[in-house]
C-alpha cells in the first residue's frame, strides 16, 4: 500500500518530538511491506506537489499550514487517520468561540471520517473532547526508540538543563526566572531550534547559556551532564518526550504537570517504556 504522512518538518531539519515519531510510525509501516513517503507542508512551503493525490492512505499528522482545499479532498475521498501530536492554540479559548466555528467544522468533519483518531495523552484526549465529539479514537503513548536513554553519569551532577524550541511559546524567560530563584549559584543551559532570536539575547543577558539544537542521538550524553531539567510551556503539551528521557537519564524533573500530557498518564516511567516499545503502528488492507 503506497501510505503519505502529511506533516509541517522533518527530522533532517529539526529535532521534535513529533518528527521522530512520524520517522518511527513510517520505519513500521515500511517493515510491514508499505511504501510510505513524506508531504511537508509548512509556512516556507511555496508549491505543493502534484502527485500528492495518488496515494491508497494518507496520515495527517501536523496539518496547521495543510490548505482547507486539500483537507476537504481528502476527508471527503480518501482512507486516512489523524495522528495528533499537538494541541491547536484556538482550543486554548475556553468556553469555544464563534469566531473559530469554521475551523470546528473542518476538524469535526475530519474527526468523524477519520478511520481512527491517534491521541497520545489522556490531557491532550481531553482537551479535544471539550470541543468535538470524539470517533474512533485511541489513546496511545507515542512510539520512539529511546533505548539509548540511560542514567551512565559517572560522576556527581549538577546544573540546570531546559531542551526543546526557544521560543516564548515553550516558556523559556519564565523557565529561566524559576531556575535562578531555585538554584541561583548553578549552571543555566538552553538547548534547542532557535526561534527567538531577541529571546536569546534576554536570556544571555541574565546569565544564561544557549546553544542550537542537537541531534536527538547526541541528547543522551547530555542529559546525563545535568542534574535538573526544567519545563514550563505557556501551551499544553500534548505528551514531552523528553520528560521521559531525562527520567530514564536520571534528572530530577522540575515542569509543569498540569500543561504536560505524560504526567495525565497513571502510569509510572517504566510502564510508558514498556508500552512504547511494544506498539506497532499498523494500517490494514480494506
Amino acid at each position: 500500500m503506497k501510505i503519505l504522512i502529511i506533516n509541517d518538518e522533518t527530522t533532517k531539519t529539526y529535532m521534535g518530538g513529533a518528527a521522530l515519531v512520524n520517522d518511527t510510525i513510517k520505519s513500521q509501516l515500511e517493515e510491514q511491506g508499505h511504501e510510505v513517503d513524506y508531504l511537508i507542508i509548512n509556512k516556507d512551503t511555496k508549491e505543493i506537489s502534484n502527485n500528492w493525490e495518488n496515494y491508497d492512505y494518507y496520515i495527517l499528522a501536523n496539518i496547521a499550514y495543510v490548505p482547507d482545499s486539500i483537507l476537504n479532498q481528502i476527508i471527503d475521498n480518501k482512507r486516512y487517520c489523524k495522528f495528533f501530536h499537538d494541541i491547536p492554540t484556538v482550543l486554548y479559548t475556553q468556553p469555544p468561540s464563534i469566531l473559530y466555528q469554521n475551523f470546528y467544522s473542518l476538524w469535526q468533519k475530519m474527526i468523524d471520517n477519520s478511520e481512527n483518531n491517534y491521541f497520545i495523552s489522556p490531557m491532550q484526549k481531553n482537551v479535544f473532547n471539550s470541543v468535538f465529539r470524539l470517533e474512533n479514537v485511541k489513546t496511545i503513548i507515542p512510539p520512539l526508540n529511546i533505548k539509548s536513554f540511560k542514567n551512565e553519569a559517572l560522576m556527581e551532577r549538577e546544573g540546570c538543563l531546559y531542551v526543546g524550541d526557544i521560543s516564548n511559546a515553550r516558556g523559556c524567560y519564565k523557565t529561566l526566572q524559576l531556575m535562578k530563584h531555585k538554584y541561583p549559584n548553578s549552571r543555566h543551559h538552553f538547548v534547542g531550534k532557535i526561534l527567538d532570536t531577541e529571546l536569546v539575547k534576554l536570556l544571555e543577558s541574565k546569565g544564561a547559556t544557549v546553544n542550537d539544537a542537537i541531534s536527538h542521538e547526541e541528547m543522551p550524553k547530555l542529559m546525563n551532564e545535568y542534574k535538573y531539567l526544567f519545563y514550563y510551556p505557556e501551551i499544553y503539551d500534548s505528551f514531552c518526550l523528553k520528560i521521559l528521557e531525562a527520567s530514564l537519564c536520571g534528572m530530577d524533573i522540575l515542569a509543569d504537570t498540569y500543561r504536560i500530557g505524560l504526567f495525565s498518564w497513571n502510569k509510572n516511567i517504566n510502564e510508558l517504556v514498556k508500552e512504547m516499545d511494544n506498539f506497532k503502528f499498523e494500517v490494514k488492507n480494506k
